[in-house]
C-alpha cells in the first residue's frame, strides 16, 4: 500500500526527468504566436515537445543550439520529436527538418 501511495505521489508532482545523457530527437521549428500549453507566450527559448518523453517544464541542452524550456505540445509531436519556436516562417523553413542531440539539465 506504501508503495501505491509514493508512486501516486510522484505522478501528481509532476516529477521531471533527472538529468540525462544526449539523446536523438528530430526537430522542427514553428511560429505560432500566443499561449503556450504552459500557459506562457511563445518566445525565443521555447519548444514544444511530448509530455510522456519531456515534461511541461522541463529544462533541456539541444547540441549547436543552446538551453530551452519546454512549454508547449502539439498534435504532431510524439515520441522524440520537438517543435522550436522561432519568430519567421522563414526562419522555420531554413531550420526544416533535422536530427538533434538533446539532455535534460
Amino acid at each position: 500500500m506504501k508503495i501505491i501511495l509514493a508512486v501516486l505521489l510522484l505522478f501528481t508532482l509532476n516529477v521531471k526527468p533527472a538529468v540525462s545523457e544526449y539523446r536523438n530527437f528530430t526537430a522542427t521549428a514553428y511560429t505560432i504566436k500566443g499561449k503556450t500549453a504552459s500557459g506562457t507566450r511563445t518566445r525565443r527559448g521555447i519548444i514544444a515537445a511530448d509530455p510522456k518523453i519531456l515534461p511541461l517544464g522541463t529544462k533541456v541542452h539541444i547540441e549547436g543550439q543552446g538551453v530551452f524550456v519546454v512549454a508547449d505540445t502539439g498534435g504532431a509531436i510524439k515520441g522524440n520529436r520537438i517543435d522550436i519556436w522561432v519568430s519567421s516562417p522563414q526562419e522555420a523553413k531554413k531550420f526544416g527538418r533535422r536530427k538533434v542531440r538533446l539532455r535534460v539539465i
